[in-house]
């Protein structure tokens, strides 16, 4: 059997008489693993097909609605964008607390430092 590249690896596309050749066993590979497209080419043609599972195909067209309708909801000024950086994270925790544990924390890693770096000498 001849050894298939793997799907997402970047190998070269199949062949049309190889993914012919194997197809069960490129429906088993793809079905079983969402996301995992084998490229097929045709000799002579630039142009190449994707075999890919039908349930991704339908997540990224969801996604391509979901973003299409936020889009056209900001164009309009009806609102705001979804996403925004500013404010985007919140502390769970006071931050003294946060800079506390980091200072005390790089303060071991300095110490076991200097530690390690006395007993060379």
């Amino acid at each position: 059997m001849t050894k298939l590249p793997r799907p997402g690896t970047g190998e070269r596309p199949l062949m049309v008489s190889e993914a012919r050749a194997h197809l069960f066993d490129l429906y088993d590979r793809v079905a079983q693993h969402s996301g995992q497209m084998v490229r097929i080419a045709r000799r002579g043609q630039s142009k190449r097909v994707v075999l890919v599972g039908e349930d991704y195909i339908e997540a990224l067209q969801a996604q391509v609605r979901a973003l299409t309708q936020q889009l056209k909801a900001v164009v309009s000024g009806g609102a705001r964008p979804v996403f925004s950086l500013i404010g985007s994270a919140t502390l769970q925790v006071p931050a003294d607390d946060v800079f506390a544990a980091t200072r005390a924390r790089q303060a071991e890693l300095a110490a076991a430092k200097r530690q390690s770096l006395a007993a060379e000498d």
